[in-house]
């Protein structure tokens, strides 16, 4: 991260914010927009959701989006286990927190799949950063046009719904209909 970068994601995210609502606070900006040794990880949030969606596939909604506000509201640095734990445990599911806590071959494996799909999709339909959003019906599968979630919400709504109306809808790899939850 850079001050150039940081400028450049600032503009966005308050760009976000005017669009959408998605609060984007001066604690983000001051710790993880300010902080030059942050990286990108993403690999701590996807052990979490993971060990939510395990036990609790309903409930990963609520951690995805306890999360990113940590992140965005809260300044909080999602990519501390700490962090993470703590977000999981004030959601009430402790047994998530747990797992993610002592890591074993199950949830590593689950992750570490979640991560690949994700990888691959994004190859595949070579997508760069997020939002990815997919859509399929039966073998076909295209993506959105992700600059409609900024630039023309409205646009996103009109595909979401032509989506809805024809296929099973999910945003990455690591989203299922629900008939199709494991």
């Amino acid at each position: 991260m850079d001050d150039a970068f940081a400028t450049y994601a600032w503009a966005t995210d308050s760009r976000i914010e005017c669009l959408t609502g998605q609060r984007f606070t001066e604690q983000y900006r001051r710790r993880a927009l300010g902080d030059r040794w942050w990286v990108f990880d993403s690999a701590p949030t996807t052990g979490a959701l993971t060990a939510v969606s395990l036990p609790h596939p309903a409930r990963k909604l609520e951690a995805l989006e306890a999360i990113p506000h940590a992140r965005y509201v809260n300044g909080s640095d999602v990519k501390s286990m700490t962090t993470l734990f703590g977000d999981l445990e004030a959601l009430d599911l402790k047994d998530a927190a747990a797992r993610l806590a002592h890591p074993k071959a199950d949830l590593l494996g689950a992750s570490r799949t979640r991560m690949g799909r994700a990888q691959a999709l994004m190859r595949e339909f070579c997508a760069r950063g997020v939002p990815f959003m997919l859509v399929a019906s039966g073998a076909k599968r295209w993506v959105l046009n992700r600059a409609a979630v900024y630039s023309n919400p409205h646009a996103l709504l009109s595909q979401l719904e032509a989506a809805r109306a024809t296929c099973a809808l999910f945003a990455g790899p690591s989203w299922k209909t629900p008939s199709t939850q494991p």
